[in-house]
């Protein structure tokens, strides 16, 4: 059987994920993807524990297109919402993106931090999650069976 752990194995809050991870250390059917997390922190543990050949992306389509972050709080989370946020801060104007956006830009710098390699990336944007389907790739050609 294999188990896709979805939400960096609800690292909402990566404080979560650190916690529990050392459980699936050594399980080769489990698998994380990175849908709508916003936090680098529980895919960089994600990778330095289990090994990027474990974490693969995903959109959670249509979350994604809202603007918004989740927000790891104290031993929770919270999602802020485009509404929720205040468009004016002492510091600058507030522009919320999207969730989608936001969990790219929350890999790059996991990918950063960990300091996965293109090939590895590509690893993580797509061959993981071919390698677990059995779909071929990149580089590689079907084989007609």
């Amino acid at each position: 059987m294999r188990l896709i752990l979805a939400h960096a194995a609800r690292g909402f809050n990566p404080h979560h994920t650190v916690q529990g991870i050392d459980a699936l250390v050594g399980l080769d059917n489990v698998w994380c993807d990175t849908s709508a997390v916003t936090d680098c922190g529980a895919m960089e543990v994600i990778i330095n524990r289990l090994g990027h050949e474990r974490l693969f992306y995903g959109s959670d389509f249509p979350v994604t297109h809202i603007r918004g972050r989740c927000v790891g709080i104290g031993d929770t989370f919270v999602w802020f919402y485009a509404k929720d946020i205040p468009r004016e801060v002492m510091y600058g104007n507030v522009r919320p993106t999207l969730v989608g956006i936001e969990s790219l830009r929350a890999i790059k710098v996991a990918a950063m931090a960990t300091r996965l390699t293109d090939s590895q990336i590509e690893d993580v944007f797509y061959n993981n999650a071919a390698a677990l389907y059995d779909i071929p790739k990149v580089g590689q050609r079907a084989v007609a069976t």
